[in-house]
């Protein structure tokens, strides 16, 4: 029995159909159904029922994927990781990637990674200062291990291994001098209803993603998704087409190009910052002793 079929096997019941378990492990939908056939053949019994093109497992193929498949992949990957870090036995310097704007933040981070430093004092912390848009360029590209970042990525490429208990980004709203909302000393949802709201694209779901899609009441046909390095960008803020919720900060870019002001909400709004790793089937064993330690600390703040 290879393992290979058993990962196979496993796939097609969370995907429901071969053709769509082939395209997402990348391989030909022969190659997968050959798969199945074989492990089938070698048990005796068929493991999945056929249906108007699904595949729905047949109790013992429920059985096998539960009790044998899914806590044999556990084992696999902790075996995987065991010879990486042989492998990598030498690689005693983490990767860093921190957030920028935010100074409470950084001495939060700064913080854990003392902690963790002690802990094992054979370790070289690299630190490299970011913004969170590149801190997710960078783990793409692995030019950073791990990256302290203000909104948690849905990106199927990221995965998040702590929320700071408590440390969050505040936001405000940015408009031109001119444009009515600049007036007031306070905004709150209901006064931005109406307008037309900027949304930046990284290229991933910003904070400011997130807390539209927190708040329903907000028309999502009122959101323009533009690049943030596009100059009509800067010209419809300052010309006060656009509003845009942005962090708060005193010399941000957007404030210096179109001389916008920042008018905070009431109630504040605020995003949690955490931090964020790339997925990956096995993880370098520093890395993983360093999320390890994250979950540590934040399960520690949650007594």
């Amino acid at each position: 029995m290879l393992f290979q079929d058993l990962q196979y096997f496993a796939k097609v019941a969370e995907a429901g159909s071969i053709s769509r378990a082939a395209d997402e492990l990348y391989r030909t939908y022969q190659g997968v159904h050959k798969s199945i056939s074989r492990l089938e053949e070698e048990i005796g019994q068929p493991l999945f029922v056929r249906s108007n093109n699904s595949m729905i497992l047949t109790p013992l193929g429920e059985y096998l994927l539960n009790k044998i498949v899914k806590p044999l992949e556990a084992y696999w990957t902790e075996a995987a990781i065991a010879v990486e870090s042989f492998e990598n036995y030498n690689d005693r310097t983490l990767r860093i990637g921190v957030y920028i704007p935010d100074t409470d933040i950084n001495a939060v981070a700064e913080d854990i990674c003392e902690r963790f430093q002690r802990l094992h004092p054979h370790v070289q912390i690299e630190k490299t200062y970011r913004t969170f848009p590149d801190n997710a360029k960078d783990l793409l590209n692995d030019s950073i291990d791990i990256g302290v970042c203000s909104s948690m990525d849905s990106d199927s490429s990221f995965e998040s291994a702590l929320i700071f208990p408590g440390a969050t980004t505040a936001y405000s709203l940015l408009v031109s001098p001119e444009h009515p909302l600049a007036k007031l000393k306070s905004v709150t949802l209901r006064d931005i209803q109406g307008y037309t709201l900027l949304n930046y694209d990284f290229g991933h779901l910003t904070s400011f993603n997130r807390f539209l899609l927190s708040h329903p009441e907000i028309d999502q046909s009122s959101i323009v998704t533009m690049n943030p390095a596009n100059p009509l960008t800067y010209k419809l803020l300052s010309d006060g087409v656009f509003v845009r919720i942005s962090p708060n900060s005193n010399n941000s870019n957007e404030i210096k190009r179109t001389g916008c002001v920042q008018v905070p909400f009431d109630p504040p709004i605020h995003v949690p910052i955490g931090f964020m790793y790339k997925k990956r089937t096995v993880l370098k064993q520093l890395l993983y002793n360093f999320i390890e330690f994250l979950k540590e600390e934040m399960a520690n703040c949650d007594k």
